[in-house]
């Protein structure tokens, strides 16, 4: 028959100091003074940084967007410059569709490129010119679209081109082709 080993109790011989004692003296603990029971944290209060903060957010986005608007004109000249090489004879402007898909932004559908003649008709591109025009347009930042003009680009009803046929392409801006008979001002940096 096996035995069993009793426990012993603490501080008993042949106990090993499973549960040895710690001894605790007084504490002592800062407390700056405070109304209403409340420490303010070190340095400048809370409030006062928030507000340093949300402003240097405020600056960098404006910067931001200032730079946005820049990069988006430079594209949208790019855009023109290769579509005055590759443009069917015919055509007046690069038509930007949109190509709807619930879950993102309206701006953010404004992914499809299309041929605009000086009728209002619209045509399919090549696939090379779809590649060269659609890596240009995809270093745009749609989203300051809506909150900021942008050279070069010129809304469907601003165009002088028949609205009919563009709204039922959901085309939503046109950008001319430079030197050719659109009837849209182009942008001083073009000429």
């Amino acid at each position: 028959m096996s035995s069993i080993v009793r426990k012993r109790e603490t501080g008993e011989k042949g106990n090993r100091g499973e549960f040895g004692s710690v001894t605790r003296g007084e504490a002592t603990v800062a407390v700056g003074t405070a109304a209403d029971g409340v420490t303010p944290p070190p340095g400048p209060d809370f409030e006062q940084r928030y507000a340093a903060k949300r402003q240097e957010a405020i600056r960098a986005f404006q910067r931001y967007e200032m730079l946005s608007v820049e990069v988006n004109e430079m594209a949208i000249d790019s855009m023109s410059r290769t579509a005055a090489d590759q443009a069917p004879a015919d055509a007046v402007a690069i038509g930007i569709a949109a190509e709807y898909d619930e879950l993102e932004r309206p701006e953010d559908t404004l992914r499809g490129i299309r041929w605009v003649r000086s009728d209002g008709s619209i045509d399919e591109l090549d696939d090379a010119t779809e590649t060269l025009l659609g890596d240009a347009w995809s270093d745009v930042d749609r989203s300051v679209i809506p909150w900021h003009q942008h050279a070069g680009l010129i809304e469907r009803g601003d165009s002088g081109l028949p609205v009919e046929e563009l709204a039922r392409e959901d085309v939503e801006f046109v950008i001319p082709i430079r030197c050719r008979d659109h009837g849209m001002t182009e942008p001083s940096s073009w000429q």
